[in-house]
C-alpha cells in the first residue's frame, strides 16, 4: 500500500490511472 502510494506521489501524471487501478486493488 505505501509503495503504492509513493510510486503514485512520484509519478503522478505519468501513472495515474495505473495507480489508482492498483492502489484499488491493494485496498481490496
Amino acid at each position: 500500500m505505501l509503495g503504492c502510494l509513493r510510486w503514485r506521489l512520484v509519478t503522478n501524471c505519468l501513472a495515474k490511472k495505473e495507480g489508482d487501478e492498483r492502489d484499488a486493488n491493494y485496498q481490496k
